[in-house]
């Protein structure tokens, strides 16, 4: 709902800390594992790959969660995803990743770590994304997806911190008024290439525009004291005013078609709209009345 992009290293080990006010959806990725009798891997997702070992799957983010839990061969893994994996704007990826942790911290019964074992799952979830897959993301999806509910998020370079901020009632209400329309994108959104981009641009560019992150973050902190008096009225000002400031960080991010259909929304009574994610297509949010709905 605001922060974005102030998860990222980037920004918030230079200029920190970084905040995003951020929730769960009822939405999932589903990861089976099980042995496999003949000492192979086969992994379904979109496709069906089969190999004797983990350095020959193409899917960068499976390969390396499984190099990362010692696992050479004899699993079978089915992946399901209730949403488009790539280029939905609803951190599909980082589910899925912090799923296959989980999944293999079961599987493999590593010893468990003294932190808490959510933040260890979110940590190394986005570790793996971030680093070996080198996805130009934050962190945010992992930790949103790990504790799920709607939390403040503090990143810094010591910790990542969480605050519930809202009771369920006030979280009911905004639920209510929550509407997510998918954009699609079309050829642009062939193979993620089109997010990849516009993402690494925002990386590349957080020196230059740093000045709109910190008013990102700042608008974070906004959100998080005002949903404790937890008046609706005021987390739709944030919201808008997170579209408005995402805008400006890449040319992108929004389009000719994004901003009809925004204009068609508020014509027939949204009160507040952003695209989700990186922008450019995927997942539009929109907060409407009910009786408009």
């Amino acid at each position: 709902f605001a922060g974005g992009g102030t998860d990222i290293p980037e920004f918030y080990l230079k200029r920190g800390p970084g905040a995003v006010v951020a929730t769960s959806i009822n939405k999932h990725v589903y990861v089976t594992l099980t042995e496999k009798f003949d000492g192979k891997i086969s992994v379904r997702y979109r496709i069906h790959e089969v190999v004797d070992h983990v350095g020959e799957l193409k899917h960068p983010l499976i390969r390396e969660i499984l190099k990362e839990y010692g696992v050479d061969g004899g699993v079978e893994l089915v992946i399901i995803s209730d949403v488009p994996a790539r280029g939905s704007g609803l951190g599909a990826s980082s589910a899925l990743a912090v799923a296959l942790c989980l999944a293999m911290e079961r599987f493999t019964g590593r010893e468990r770590p003294k932190i808490s074992f959510r933040h260890h799952i979110a940590e190394t979830a986005s570790m793996i994304e971030t680093e070996r897959v080198q996805s130009p993301i934050g962190k945010q999806d992992h930790y949103i997806s790990a504790f799920g509910g709607m939390n403040l998020i503090i990143f810094s370079a010591e910790s990542v911190e969480l605050k519930t901020v809202c009771s369920e009632e006030f979280s009911d209400e905004i639920e209510s008024q929550s509407m997510l329309f998918y954009l699609n994108g079309g050829h642009e959104y062939a193979g993620g290439q089109f997010v990849q981009k516009i993402l690494k641009d925002q990386v590349a560019d957080i020196n230059v525009r740093w000045r709109t992150y910190e008013l990102q973050r700042d608008n974070a902190f906004r959100l998080a004291e005002h949903k404790t008096y937890e008046v609706p009225e005021r987390f739709i000002d944030h919201v808008n005013e997170n579209w408005r400031l995402k805008q400006t960080l890449h040319a992108d991010i929004s389009n000719q078609k994004i901003d009809e259909i925004i204009q068609t929304a508020y014509s027939a009574g949204a009160t507040a709209a952003k695209v989700c994610g990186a922008g450019g297509g995927g997942f539009l949010y929109l907060v409407v009345p009910p009786a408009m709905q």
